[in-house]
């Protein structure tokens, strides 16, 4: 399978990173203060895993570095990537020798586990998991208004 999803709960840091962004966020908890756990089917404090690995990748024919967007194959689904965290330190977790070869209109990463929020529509973290790409292909699409999450 190329897309691999499974479920955990929000580290006291993805919560915090959830705060500075400014977003409303309800963390239910227990009547004995903890925290529930996320893989008792509670979305609003657990994370989407996936372990990908992407068949085909498209891009914009104007591909727009101040505005990236990737589609991609992952195995009849279309993950779609978008935004200027694709180039966060933060969240990208890139070995340098990778990031020295990655060309950004010209492709993607074949390989990665990414976390996010189903909620929220947040990338919290996207792992990069080898050193191969996939060519990025020019989609004759266009879309008439995209907002980042």
């Amino acid at each position: 399978m190329v897309f691999t999803p499974s479920r955990e709960t929000m580290t006291a840091a993805d919560i915090a990173r959830v705060s500075r962004m400014g977003r409303r966020f309800h963390m239910p908890a227990c009547a004995d203060g903890s925290v529930l756990d996320g893989r008792r089917g509670n979305a609003e404090n657990s994370l989407e895993v996936c372990s990908v690995s992407v068949e085909e990748c498209y891009i914009l024919p104007r591909f727009d570095e101040e505005r990236p967007l990737y589609l991609l194959d992952v195995g009849g689904l279309i993950l779609i990537l978008f935004g200027q965290w694709l180039y966060d330190p933060t969240i990208v977790d890139v070995p340098e020798q990778v990031l020295d070869r990655w060309q950004c209109s010209a492709n993607f990463f074949r390989k990665f586990t990414i976390r996010w929020s189903e909620v929220m529509g947040v990338v919290f973290h996207l792992t990069v998991e080898d050193d191969s790409f996939i060519a990025a292909q020019p989609l004759a699409v266009e879309f008439n208004k995209l907002r980042e999450c």
